[in-house]
């Protein structure tokens, strides 16, 4: 098991709560919750770009949005707006978020004269693809994947002994971040280090890693059964955001 409880309170080992689809865990997610959907009345308003929230009084009411295929204003008005944009993660120069998550919903949120909070407060993950932000599963580290550095040095050795590759996110990013600082970045420019998979049996990679092997081909040119995957410190979740209560409603300051 990676990380979890222990059984019988630390008597009996840890147990097993991790629950994936080999590496495609988010996908499998995704396409279940809207099979799920699929079962009630639910519209699907598809290619809108919502503009601004409809302010009453100091409620929201619905939201404006464009239709991005012909160009047309469109009026929703909701007893319930539910915010869920993605966060601003596109604001970096390498980020695992969708094109569309760039800030809209807290740009919304702040134009309607309420709060958001924590936004400094941002996660990296130690690898996405350099260049592309495609994410890079740390199951790739669980298999046995390795990080190097530019003099062929599997450098996280020293930053975590024991953990090593394993190191939570925050370590091993932190570590890249100096390792490239330092000047031991690979690349033109030093500005990102490598994954190494190569030294695993194909037959592991096919099987455990299926996703891996195609994001790596597609978004780098790279063949992990031959070559390492150029990966970097990437934006992958924004800790900040509008702040509510248990009930998912928007908390503000009664006078504003």
């Amino acid at each position: 098991a990676f990380g979890g409880q222990s059984l019988k309170f630390g008597k009996g080992g840890q147990a097993h709560r991790c629950c994936c689809v080999a590496d495609r865990t988010g996908h499998s997610l995704l396409h279940t919750l809207y099979g799920r959907s699929l079962r009630y009345d639910t519209s699907y308003f598809v290619e809108y770009f919502a503009l601004d929230l409809l302010m009453e009084d100091g409620e929201c009411k619905g939201v404006i949005a464009l239709c991005m295929e012909d160009g047309s204003i469109h009026r929703f008005r909701a007893k319930n707006t539910v915010i869920a944009t993605g966060g601003y993660g596109r604001t970096f120069f390498s980020c695992t978020s969708a094109h569309t998550s760039t800030g809209d919903g807290n740009a919304m949120v702040t134009r309607a004269g309420l709060p958001c909070q924590d936004l400094e407060f941002v996660q990296f993950h130690p690898t996405g693809i350099y260049g592309a932000g495609c994410l890079i599963t740390e199951g790739c580290r669980g298999e046995g994947g390795i990080l190097i550095n530019s003099e062929g040095e599997r450098f996280m050795e020293r930053y975590a002994p024991n953990a090593k590759d394993l190191a939570s996110r925050d370590v091993v990013s932190r570590s890249m971040t100096i390792e490239i600082r330092e000047g031991r970045g690979v690349g033109p420019d030093k500005d990102h280090v490598h994954l190494q998979l190569h030294h695993l049996p194909p037959q592991q990679l096919a099987a455990r890693l299926p996703g891996i092997s195609e994001t790596a081909m597609i978004f780098a040119g790279v063949d992990v059964t031959k070559e390492p995957i150029p990966v970097l410190p990437t934006v992958h979740y924004n800790m900040g955001g509008i702040p509510t209560n248990y009930k998912g409603q928007v908390i503000t300051y009664k006078d504003g």
